[in-house]
């Protein structure tokens, strides 16, 4: 099986959450889960002093096209398994974007 580090990310934005709200980047990406490649999104809140682990959330599109939200036995991903190579492309891409 494929790490959940190995993603490849197809695009990245930031959303400013309003005129209030706290900013957060989505990332759509492509994983290999071994036994065939997920579409995903990825939800990104800038890091805090906690661990960036705990500020992202991750979904399978498909099943959120599909109306799945479910979290026990649905669409649920363990958000901190993707947030290492995510941060990475964030990093990029703001360096890219100066």
């Amino acid at each position: 099986m494929m790490a959940k580090t190995d993603i490849k990310v197809t695009a990245i934005d930031y959303h400013r959450n309003g005129i209030c709200g706290e900013g957060f980047y989505v990332a759509l990406f492509d994983w290999n889960d071994g036994l065939h490649t997920r579409p995903m999104l990825g939800v990104v809140f800038p890091e805090r002093d906690e661990r960036p682990s705990r500020r992202t959330a991750v979904f399978d599109r498909d099943l959120l096209a599909a109306g799945n939200i479910a979290f026990a036995g649905g669409n649920s991903w363990r958000g901190d398994q993707f947030a290492g190579p995510l941060h990475r492309a964030i990093q990029k891409y703001e360096k890219e974007a100066r």
